[in-house]
Parts: structure tokens; sequence; C-alpha cells
């Protein structure tokens, strides 16, 4: 096994793309899609290395006027914890009409390390600030679309819409100092059992890099969605250098009250 800082340095991306699970294409619409969630909900994932139970994240929906507020918090458990604590906070404001990433940020303490930042999207002149509250300074991303995801919008976006098998979506999402891109595909709608969870109709989606996020990152993420009115990202396969990171839902929340475990046989 790596050392805890690779883990934690790999922990980072997985939060990402949890804010994610619940994002990352493009919005479809210049308009605010049809969603499936509401203000409340309250999705909880256990993350795990392999054998290792590695953290648990928790990722909150609040409905505001004229956009929406998506936040998750994310912290190391077991060995981890232990020996390299992990204490994430991130953020995503996503206009409404037309939908796109209106402000990013994070506040994340990993061991001695404290990294406080926010970004924020300013459409009319195509330039993101990127402002490092702990390190000081301000980093500007130039970009020529009218629409950008975050992490945290882009995990949203994957549940609204529909989808069918060979369906793409472009991924177009700014994180850090630049805008990245990428390609999600409908590999499939089968039917699947992920524990605790009863067997049903999943959304498979692949989503890899593309043009030159492709060549400086490697990696892919395979997520599994309900095939109902749902849509709740059930699971999700993080391929990396160093293994693979499985993110399961532990607890939907109570906006999903009557989304019940399996009752085990007597």
């Amino acid at each position: 096994m790596r050392p805890t800082n690779t883990l934690s340095a790999r922990l980072f991306p997985v939060s990402l793309l949890l804010f994610l699970a619940v994002s990352a294409p493009a919005a479809p619409t210049t308009s605010t899609p049809a969603v499936p969630w509401r203000s409340g909900e309250s999705l909880t994932y256990s993350i795990d290395w392999g054998l290792v139970h590695a953290a648990e994240s928790t990722i909150n929906v609040v409905e505001k006027p004229h956009y929406w507020e998506f936040h998750l918090h994310l912290v190391s458990k077991g060995a981890v914890d232990t020996f390299f604590p992990i204490n994430d906070w991130f953020w995503s404001f996503t206009g409404k009409n037309p939908w796109r990433s209106l402000e990013y940020g994070e506040d994340r303490s990993e061991g001695n390390r404290r990294i406080k930042e926010r970004t924020r999207v300013d459409y009319d002149k195509k330039i993101a600030l990127r402002e490092k509250w702990t390190k000081g300074g301000t980093d500007r991303i130039v970009f020529t679309q009218d629409q950008l995801d975050d992490i945290g919008s882009m995990l949203y976006t994957f549940r609204t819409g529909t989808w069918k098998k060979s369906d793409r979506r472009p991924v177009i999402a700014y994180e850090s100092h630049q805008v990245k891109t990428g390609e999600a595909v409908c590999t499939g709608i089968f039917l699947r059992k992920f524990d605790p969870w009863p067997e049903q109709e999943v959304i498979e989606l692949t989503c890899d890099p593309t043009g030159e996020t492709k060549a400086k990152q490697k990696g892919r993420l395979v997520i599994w969605i309900t095939n109902d009115a749902r849509r709740l990202p059930l699971r999700a396969h993080l391929y990396f250098k160093y293994g693979t990171f499985e993110i399961s839902l532990t607890n939907p929340g109570p906006t999903h009250a009557d989304f019940k475990p399996e009752t085990p046989a007597k």
C-alpha cells in the first residue's frame, strides 16, 4: 500500500467525483433542467480503497430562489483517520436559468495541511477568478463557453435528462486553475443489485477525460444511477494508478425515506 499522503491525494478527486455523482457533463440546456432532487436531499456514501474503509461523505442540497447550493463533507475513517485525518468541505452554487456554475469553493484539512479557496465565474467577461485564501493570490481562468460546470454541479447534471445506451454527453468543468474536458457515455441499462439495496434497473455511465485533459489526467469513473424518478447514484468505481475506490450509497436521507434496503430473508 502507498503512504497515507498518497491516499489523501487520491481521496481529494474522489470527493470531487462524488460531488459530481449527484455532476459532470455540460448543462443539457440553457434553461433549468427538470431535476429529480429537492431541497433538503442528503446522501451519505462510504468510500473504500481495496480492503481499507477510507472515508465517508455526505452531500446536501439547498434550494435558493435563483440557484442551487450543493455542499459536500468528506471525513476520513478507521486507520486513515488515525494516521492522516481528513476533514474536507466543498460547496457549489449553480444557477437555475441558465443552468451553470456560479461559484465553487473548498475548505480542506488534511493532516497538517490546510487549503481554503473559492472560484467565482463572470460569464460576461469569460473569466473565473480563483481566490486562494490560504496561500494568498488570485488565479485567472479564461474560457470561451457560455456555460460551465464545476465538479459539484457536474454530478447533479448526470441525474437530469434521459439516458439510453450509447448516449454521450460532453463534460466541461473548471477545477483548480483550468478548464477540463471529458465525456460521459451510457454503456447500458441493466438489472443490478448493490448491497444493501434491492435488485433494480440502473443506468451505467462511464466517464473518461478527453483532449488535453486526457494527456494530463489518467483514470476512469464508472457510476450506476437508479433508472427511476429519483436518479439516485448507488455505486461508483474510480480507477486510478494505485487501484480502485469503491463509493457506495449507505443512507439516502429523509427526502428518500421510502427507498429502503433489502430485508434479509428469515
